[in-house]
């Protein structure tokens, strides 16, 4: 859980400059809602609803989601993926925020901490043992066919991922 202390709120009836530089400052891939202060959370907007171009931050806004302290993980997991949302808010035994859990929170409690996907530390090519090769996908065709001794053949692309998005994989 994201503690009360750490959590970052707008209130709803700010003007829309304030609310794009406090995303802008924030980085953020979701903004958390307020009706007067921290205790009154009324909604979420997630950051990819940004693309639509709305007019008003109402227009993108989704409802939240409470649930208690005292809620089992398992329990706050499955009511995630019925509701198909990701955030809630914890109510502590008065009512009041107690912090925020994410589905990224409860599966590092249920399964452990989740490691980031390893960088290529610089090198768009590596060797991960004898038979298996880490390529980055922004890779030209040219440099993996050259250093992997591969055939893959030319065409309408120029990247790795070029490659794979037309199906050739």
């Amino acid at each position: 859980m994201i503690p009360r202390s750490e959590i970052q709120v707008i209130a709803i009836n700010e003007y829309w400059s304030v609310i794009e530089k406090f995303i802008k400052i924030t980085k953020f891939s979701t903004v958390l809602f307020c009706r007067g202060n921290i205790d009154n959370i009324i909604g979420v907007a997630f950051m990819y609803d940004l693309f639509q171009n709305p007019e008003s931050i109402r227009e993108i806004i989704q409802p939240i989601t409470y649930t208690p302290e005292n809620k089992k993980c398992n329990e706050l997991l499955q009511e995630f993926r019925k509701n198909n949302t990701s955030i809630a808010i914890v109510i502590d035994e008065y009512g009041g925020t107690a912090g925020i859990v994410t589905t990224e929170d409860l599966m590092e409690e249920l399964f452990g901490e989740l490691e980031e996907l390893p960088i290529l530390e610089d090198r768009p090519i590596r060797a991960l043992n004898q038979s298996t090769w880490q390529v980055s996908a922004a890779e030209s065709i040219e440099n993996v066919n050259e250093i992997l001794n591969l055939e893959i053949p030319s065409g309408n692309y120029e990247t790795l991922s070029g490659f794979t998005k037309l199906g050739k994989s």
